[in-house]
Parts: C-alpha cells; sequence; structure tokens
C-alpha cells in the first residue's frame, strides 16, 4: 500500500523531487527520493502484527520504523486535548478560533498569520466560538494553541510523556502543541492505542511469539512480558476516542470516509501535517488494531513534498486500503462507555446544558430562514462542577450555594435547582410575576392537590424565566364554575 501510494504521488504533475524510477545507487549516500514506513500493532499487547521500513532494503538498509523520527505536525493534537481532559474540562468545553499571530508559537516564522496547515484545507475558515470536540476533528490550529497555553505547557508535556512521547527540547516553547516534537513509528502507534485501551499504553514490542520447525516442534517461545503503563484514565480515553471518531464523519476526512468498505462505527483515523509539508503521517485503530503511516525524506528537509498536498492526500488512501485489510480479518470492536461519564445535552455554541431555546437561524435554499437546533449529546463525567445552562439562549449560571442551603435538602438532589440562573424564590400562592415571555408557566385544568401548600410543582418561579421541559412548570388550577347565560327581559 505504501510503495503504491508513493508511486502515485511521484505521477503527479508539479512533483519537484527526484524519483525513485531514475535513482542510481552511489556508495554511501542515502536515497534522495520520497520515502515511507509503516507498522501496525496489537492494540492490547503491542505485538507487531506488520512492519515496513523503507521503500527498497537494497537501496538504503535504514529502517525508519526502528531508527527514525521525525516532528508529528498535527497528529499530535489529540494529546493536547487528553491534557484537557484530564483537568477536568470537557469535549463541549467552548474555545476560541480566530486568527493569531505567527508570533504566538514561533512556527515557520516570526511574522504573519499562523497557520492553519492542519485544518487540511488550501480555504480554512475560522468559525469563531467552537466546541473542543469541533477543533480536534477538524484539526484547528489556533484554538488548540490557545488551549494548551491556558492549560499550561508544562501539564501538556507531563501528559504527553505519560503517553511515551517524549519531549527533547531544554525548554517549553508554545509550538510543541503543534508537533514540533520528533516522534517514532512506535511511538505513534502505542499513544494512540491507549485511547482504545482505556488509557493503558502497552510497553512492549514483541515481533516473535513463537518459533516451530518443519516437524511442528516448538522450539522457542518468548515469554508475553507484556507491562502496561497508565498514560490517562478510562474516561478520558473514551473522551478522546469519541473525538476523533468525529475526524471521519465531520472532520477533516468526512468527505473520504466512503473508502471505509465497513463504514466508520469503532473507527479512528488521523493524518498530520508538519507547517512544512516536508512529512505526513496518518495513525488509527479499530479496536483490535492500531497502525502508523509516515512519509518524507531521509534527509529531513524542509521543503514541501507536494505543493499543496496535506498528509489526508498523501497517506489517506494507503491508510484507507490499510484499515480495510485489518477490518476483514480483525473486525472493528466497538468501545464500551466508562461508568464515570453520562451522555447529557449540551449547547455546541457555548458549551452549558441545553435548554429549550438553543435554536439558530439558517438559511435553506428552499425553505428560507430556518431554525436549527444547536444541541447535541456529549460525554461528560459523572460528578463534574456544575457548569450551568446555555448562556447565550437560555441564561445560563448557576446558583449559590448559600441560596441552595438556605433553599432546602431538596435542591441538593436536583440537577434543575443546582443550575438555576438566578436565585429561587419561595412563592406563598400561586402567583405570576410580570410577563411570561417564554411561557415557562403552562396553565393547566388538572384538579387541584389540596395535599400540597404550594401549588406550583417543578423549578420554583424565577425571576426571569425556568429551564427543562415545557411540562416541568405547571401552575395547576380548580376546575372553573359553570358558565350561565342571562337573557334580558
Amino acid at each position: 500500500s505504501i510503495r503504491r501510494q508513493l508511486e502515485k504521488i511521484e505521477s503527479q504533475p508539479g512533483y519537484a523531487h527526484p524519483k525513485y524510477e531514475n535513482y542510481v545507487k552511489v556508495r554511501g549516500q542515502a536515497p534522495d527520493y520520497l520515502q515511507g514506513a509503516g507498522i501496525i500493532i496489537d492494540s492490547k499487547t503491542g505485538d507487531v502484527v506488520a512492519h515496513a521500513g523503507g521503500r527498497n532494503y537494497t537501496h538504503s538498509q535504514y529502517d525508519f520504523v526502528l531508527s527514525g523520527s521525525r516532528p508529528l505536525g498535527t497528529l499530535y493534537l489529540p494529546f493536547v486535548y487528553a491534557a484537557a481532559m484530564e483537568e477536568k474540562l470537557h469535549p463541549s468545553t467552548v474555545l476560541l478560533d480566530e486568527h493569531m499571530d505567527m508570533r504566538a508559537v514561533m512556527v515557520g516564522g516570526r511574522e504573519g498569520v499562523l497557520g492553519e496547515w492542519g485544518m487540511e484545507t488550501a480555504n480554512p475558515k475560522y468559525e469563531g466560538r467552537i466546541s473542543a470536540r469541533r477543533a480536534l476533528a477538524a484539526s484547528k490550529i489556533a484554538a488548540t494553541v490557545r488551549l494548551g497555553k491556558d492549560l499550561g505547557l508544562d501539564k501538556v508535556v507531563a501528559r504527553s510523556e505519560s503517553f511515551g512521547l517524549r519531549s527533547e527540547s531544554e525548554r517549553l516553547l508554545a509550538r510543541m502543541l503543534l508537533g514540533w516534537e520528533p516522534a517514532s513509528l512506535p511511538q505513534v502507534v502505542s499513544a494512540y492505542s491507549a485511547f482504545s485501551q482505556e488509557g493503558r499504553v502497552p510497553s512492549s514490542k514483541r515481533y516473535i511469539e513463537r518459533i516451530v520447525d518443519g516437524e511442528g516442534t516448538l522450539r522457542f517461545r518468548s515469554s508475553s512480558g507484556n507491562s502496561e503503563s497508565q498514560a490517562c484514565d478510562a474516561e478520558t480515553a473514551f473522551q478522546i476516542h469519541s473525538m476523533l471518531e468525529d475526524v471521519l464523519l465531520t472532520g477533516n476526512l468526512a468527505e473520504h470516509a466512503a473508502e471505509l468498505e465497513g463504514g466508520t462505527d469503532g473507527i479512528v483515523m488521523k493524518t498530520g501535517t508538519t507547517h512544512t509539508f516536508s512529512d505526513g503521517w496518518s495513525a488509527g485503530y479499530n479496536g483490535t488494531l492500531t497502525f502508523g503511516l509516515w512519509v518524507g525524506f531521509l534527509s529531513g528537509g524542509q521543503d514541501a513534498i507536494h505543493e499543496g498536498f496535506f498528509a489526508r492526500d498523501l497517506l489517506f488512501p494507503a491508510s484507507s486500503e490499510v484499515m480495510n485489510t485489518i477490518s476483514r480479518k480483525f473486525p472493528s470492536r466497538e468501545l464500551s462507555v466508562p461508568d464515570g461519564l453520562e451522555l447529557v445535552e449540551v449547547c455546541s455554541l457555548s458549551g452549558g446544558l441545553k435548554t429549550r431555546y438553543c435554536y439558530h437561524e439558517v438559511e435553506h435554499s428552499e425553505l428560507g430562514s430556518v431554525q436549527r437546533p444547536t444541541s447535541y449529546s456529549e460525554f461528560l463525567r459523572v460528578g463534574r462542577d456544575p457548569i450551568g445552562f446555555c448562556e447565550l439562549h437560555g441564561g445560563g449560571g448557576v446558583a449559590v450555594q448559600e441560596v441552595l442551603d438556605d433553599y432546602g435538602p431538596d435542591a441538593s438532589n436536583s440537577v434543575e435547582q443546582q443550575r438555576l440562573a438566578v436565585s429561587p424564590i419561595r412563592p406563598q400562592a400561586p402567583v405570576l410575576l410580570g410577563t411570561d415571555p417564554y411561557q415557562s408557566v403552562v396553565l393547566s385544568l388538572a384538579p387541584v392537590d389540596t395535599s400540597r401548600d404550594v401549588l406550583l410543582r417543578g423549578p420554583t418561579l424565577l425571576l426571569d424565566h425556568a429551564f427543562g421541559d415545557d411540562e416541568s412548570a405547571i401552575l395547576r388550577l380548580g376546575m372553573p364554575p359553570k358558565l350561565q347565560f342571562e337573557i334580558p327581559e
């Protein structure tokens, strides 16, 4: 697969580097044509299933899998978000995707606007307020840099090292957030496999399990000797896995997802581009096996492999072929949701809990202006700190603890009461103060419940409006008297 893909790249119009077909071996000189390498491992044990160290062993015995390392570019981004999830941020956390001065990271120069090479599109667009989920799926450069700097570079580096990605720089600089540090293919596949293994990184790279002679006699068996290290907790691993699934659904690779024969269920794939376009990476897993691919030059030059070619263009055809072959022999495995996570409805624009007003207006070619929901289901940690309701559409906010304590013990067990936008008021009688523009109180002809002193149920009356379903705040009224008509004499 790698060999065929390299031949396709070299056959593209405008390809400006030496080609494999024109190579003449010169003693003592490494080949200057485009190289590629790949490795596939068992995600749980780390055992090596396939290994391709270079394009032609007779031209060069240099094995990139065993000896090579290159900057990861945007293939590194999931580990920035893993650090964020470990700090109890959420996939719904809102990030700012706006232009950023190149000097903020010092990658590729000191002037200009920070590029969007990682988004892998010739015409990138800034999206303003976006969720961390969207930022990772689309490899948003500026949003990721802002997130990493807010977290602290030391925390990102520490989390990356727990995955086996070591930093070689003496100083922590923001450029490391965009994959400036080099890494090897074995490090990449081990780190990515952890997202499918509840955060556990396999340490062994066993090539030989056993040797049997021609008569069937066992001559050698290697000890399993597999020791795992915990890179992150199971909740973080699943959250990153879920976010990476969006790469094939709505992110960088969505338009190519049809090339996967069995669909995208349980499959994660991500490509990574360096800012010089001189290295291309791809990694992915299906819950059973994990693969990693690289293309570039052994000289490690700064020239782009091909003008305008992202890692998606360089490697996805080979990556999809590899994944299809993997999935035929090792079917994809859906991961189970850890007990520490729950599905919660949130607003994609604010990151807060969904309200009934979480819609935005979009233009439809046939229907004109239509309202579409901005809410979706997200995996959030159980027992997390309150995040409040959507402040863009519903007011947001969290009631102060003193008010909750004063309001009564029932409030501490109610999600709605813990996240009221304003302090609750105890009504003395059924009453509605002022106007009700959001129709938060709905009249009902149900019989009066005389066993209760207060005839309001659901969230108590608010100064502005109530949240929750339309049925959650009902003012119960008695049956009206019989209607009588008087006929004038």
